[in-house]
């Protein structure tokens, strides 16, 4: 029987041992830290009594923060103290593998807080702090295929309060970021990227840029696979790096590392560009997180007029093709095929701009603060017996600023097909001025496997869809219809990812209102 949806993947639970100790003490630290800047900021006398009734486990903060000698000293110490913890667990691999993009971005930030330059890094922590949690429940998942064991019952109960730990620091770091963004609108920035800027990008897309190195299968290029370009590419770049890929099929899987940092794929277009693979959860050794055929973690990656794919049918169950756990990612003009969980936005901020997904099963999941925009969505024919659902949200606690936009999209296909259903409990999803074809579902949404679960606590809402699979008429009770354009501004690419902030350096194009 074909179990749909499944994303338990079994990792080596002696790693995840390792992971949980290292996890709870910058938890704790962290959380301090916030502690004593909201104090600071307020004007008040630190107690932590008062400042745990903001989080969602007061008593979990109170026990871990009352005791702890860290409490003592100054916030100056405590943030120098949480860079050294994290970067002395880089080195652990499996959870530690997980959790090391959060932990690189966390350092630079915190250097921040030491040197006292903050406000401008708090709404970055934000999405920090919730890839971080993000990392954290990919590890517990992966150990419920064996929850059997007493071993992984003791990790997994470890691993629930480190989840506490990182869900009260995101709590404390909220109210941070309520006020600076309200500062930020006393002084009038709010609003689109400069319109120079834009402009600039326009001239970018249409092919002015900079190439540093070529992959082609003929011969007329430095690379003849795409690795070994990435690999040969500087490390921990702050300019851009483009490796244009000439037109052909590449039967390679391809991983841009963490310290890969600014790199761009530029392809010869859609369909002539093919990077291909066929991995799934069905073949010894391989999890959901492993199948995919294209891995990017690299810092303000960027890719454009090509093809990425999973050719595995839809009777291998998980099978990616383009997993993204990087912060300032970018994607334009691409597409992205496979069938049950094709496209995995994992974590940090990301943008799709006239890009086109198909598949079946929770084609789009993850837990990323991905915003589409002008892209298509393509149903396939699944295995008989199962739903084709568009997208699976993977937020797991209220204070992540993450969720899925899909704005001026199309849905359509072969098959129909739902516009998603709450992997995790807290799961946010919004559909804005999107073309509805007749294959999406009167109904719309669905429930996780027939049951209620998420249902009271997730977010799903549509804005002024259009299409003749649009009529919200017979659309679940628990869709919210935002009648006005105050709630949907609030996904829209300045205000659900910052657009303004990175956006306009990746030369693409975007609309920044509603």
């Amino acid at each position: 029987m074909i179990v749909e949806s499944n994303r338990v993947d079994h990792q080596n639970p002696v790693n995840d041992r390792r992971c949980s100790r290292f996890l709870r003490r910058p938890a704790v630290v962290l959380a301090i830290s916030l502690l004593f800047v909201l104090i600071e900021k307020r004007g008040e006398e630190f107690t932590v009594s008062n400042a745990c009734k903001s989080t969602r486990f007061p008593d979990v903060c109170l026990s871990s923060l009352a005791r702890s000698q860290i409490a003592k000293s100054g916030p100056r110490e405590l943030l120098e103290e949480t860079t050294r913890a994290a970067i002395q667990g880089a080195a652990f691999d499996d959870c530690s593998e997980l959790l090391g993009s959060a932990i690189a971005e966390l350092q630079a930030s915190l250097e921040e807080f030491v040197q006292g330059r903050y406000e401008s890094e708090i709404a970055d922590i934000q999405t920090w702090m919730s890839a971080a949690l993000t990392f954290h429940d990919t590890c517990m998942d992966e150990l419920d295929e064996v929850s059997g064991d007493p071993e992984v019952k003791r990790l997994r109960a470890a691993g629930q309060r480190v989840q506490k730990l990182i869900s009260n620091a995101l709590a404390l770091v909220n109210p941070m970021v309520a006020a600076w963004r309200a500062s930020l609108a006393a002084r009038g920035q709010r609003g689109s990227a400069p319109p120079a800027l834009v402009t600039a990008g326009r001239g970018l897309v249409n092919g002015a840029h900079v190439v540093d190195a070529v992959v082609a299968q003929d011969g007329s290029g430095q690379f003849g696979r795409i690795q070994d370009a990435i690999n040969a590419a500087p490390r921990m770049s702050a300019r851009r790096y483009v490796i244009h890929i000439k037109a052909g099929v590449y039967r390679e899987y391809v991983t841009v590392r963490s310290f890969h940092t600014n790199l761009m794929f530029v392809g010869d277009g859609q369909g002539r560009t093919i990077i291909t693979g066929n991995k799934n959860v069905m073949q010894p050794g391989i999890t959901t997180r492993t199948s995919a055929t294209v891995v990017i973690e690299g810092k303000n990656f960027m890719a454009r007029e090509l093809t990425i794919e999973n050719t595995s049918g839809p009777q291998a169950q998980q099978a990616v093709a383009l997993r993204v756990g990087a912060d300032q990612a970018a994607f334009y003009r691409c597409s992205i095929h496979g069938n049950q969980d094709t496209l995995l936005a994992h974590v940090f901020r990301q943008f799709y701009r006239e890009c086109t997904v198909t598949g079946t099963v929770d084609f789009v999941f993850g837990n990323a603060a991905a915003v589409f925009q002008n892209c298509s969505f393509e149903s396939k024919v699944p295995v008989h017996g199962q739903q084709t659902v568009v997208s699976a949200q993977g937020r797991s606690d209220p204070a992540q600023n993450t969720g899925f936009s899909f704005h001026m999209c199309r849905v359509g296909g072969a098959f129909p097909v739902y516009l998603g259903r709450p992997w995790k409990e807290f799961a946010r999803v919004v559909w804005l001025r999107s073309q509805m074809e007749a294959m999406v579902q009167p109904r719309g949404w669905l429930s996780w496997e027939g049951g209620s679960f998420g249902l009271q606590t997730s977010y799903f809402a549509e804005y002024k869809n259009w299409g003749p699979g649009s009529s919200m008429r017979d659309r679940v009770k628990w869709v919210k219809v935002l009648n006005g354009p105050r709630l949907a501004r609030k996904f829209t690419p300045s205000s659900f990812i910052a657009a303004q902030s990175w956006l306009p350096k990746t030369s693409f194009i975007f609309d920044s209102k509603l």
